[in-house]
């Protein structure tokens, strides 16, 4: 017998005194580093804090499915239908530059239109608009917001560390791990630091093959999730350019995903994965993926790894982008190739 999903309790998370103090410092040196970006980026325009390379913009449209298990049919999916989306490639270095010399992360950021509800953004809260901010790793490597202030930090300045080599190198890790000497031996940073090799790891692969997670974990209506996308596995089948050397040109992944898009129409899978124990994904954990179980729903009467909604592209548009239309989901990857592990969203509208 399945193990019950988790239902949200606003007790499930724990109230940290310091969260406010802490997000306000890491905002003013985000805002900080924006606006001495224009000139210590290299490019005359304002960097990101993260993901500041864009390697595509695509516009799309997500269907939600009919006939999902209720566990699932939550917030935004509990309403079959389809709706106009953006999705843009990117990666995760607060750099620009050569994509060799940027890092393995790879974000999918997925804006969905025509979501009611007002949002909890103060300066948007009329814009129907449901966000997922996706990377190509299933857990993430920040587990507070204090974590966060020395990660952040010491992203910002990864070129100056790993241009003096090995010991650079060295420096980097040993501030990573150990909060740039702010934390106790005890509460090193251990997980976090793993977790971030684990993702530094990632072979380079066309944007269109892999797997974009939440990485933490989020509210799905009365449960928590994490919520994976990922490709349709005939879409993956078909895709040419599947080699990746990103030393053999200043740029390789916006190429390769611009002509495959021209070329061909491309589909992910949206797939929602629930909690079925605190202690392997605690909601103030994101290195702790989600268990296995959470993986039973039906569709069309096969088992598929929770698939609660359909990305998926129609003809070949201009300059890379695609049109994608709605069509019935066939299929969704099947439960013994999901990886348990999920991750982080941006949820811009109320589940």
């Amino acid at each position: 017998m399945a193990a019950p999903f988790v239902r949200y309790t606003p007790d499930v998370e724990d109230d940290d005194p310091d969260f406010d103090r802490n997000l306000q410092t890491v905002i003013e040196k985000t805002e900080s580093y924006i606006a001495e970006s224009v000139e210590a980026g290299g490019t005359g325009r304002a960097l990101r804090d993260a993901h500041a390379k864009g390697y595509g913009l695509v516009r799309g449209e997500v269907e939600i499915l009919d006939g999902l298990a209720p566990e699932y049919a939550q917030g935004i999916y509990a309403t079959p239908g389809t709706h106009d989306a953006l999705i843009r490639f990117s990666n995760g270095s607060p750099h620009a530059g050569a994509d060799a010399r940027l890092g393995a992360a790879i974000g999918l950021a997925l804006k969905i239109f025509d979501i009611p509800g007002p949002t909890l953004l103060e300066d948007e809260p009329d814009s129907g608009t449901f966000d997922y901010a996706n990377i190509n790793g299933p857990i993430f490597f920040c587990n507070t917001v204090e974590h966060y202030l020395f990660i952040q930090e010491l992203f910002l300045n990864a070129p100056a560390y790993f241009s003096q080599g090995r010991p650079g190198a060295r420096r980097f890790f040993t501030e990573f791990v150990t909060g740039k000497g702010t934390l106790d031996q005890d509460n090193w940073a251990w997980d976090e630091f793993l977790a971030f090799l684990r993702l530094s790891k990632t072979p380079p692969a066309n944007v269109l093959l892999s797997s974009y997670w939440t990485m933490g974990a989020v509210r799905h209506g009365d449960h928590i999730a994490k919520v994976r996308i990922t490709p349709d596995p005939s879409y993956a089948a078909a895709v040419v350019r599947r080699t990746i050397d990103p030393a053999s040109a200043q740029e390789v992944f916006r190429p390769a995903l611009q002509a495959e898009l021209q070329e061909r129409p491309y589909a992910f899978d949206i797939q929602v994965q629930l909690c079925t124990d605190l202690e392997r994904m605690p909601v103030e954990d994101t290195t702790v993926g989600v268990a296995r179980a959470a993986l039973a729903v039906r569709h069309r009467g096969q088992t598929a790894a929770a698939a609660a909604g359909h990305l998926r592209p129609g003809k070949p548009g201009e300059d890379g982008l695609t049109v994608l239309h709605a069509a019935p989901t066939r299929y969704s990857a099947r439960p013994d190739e999901a990886d348990g592990d999920g991750g982080e969203a941006d949820e811009k509208t109320r589940a």
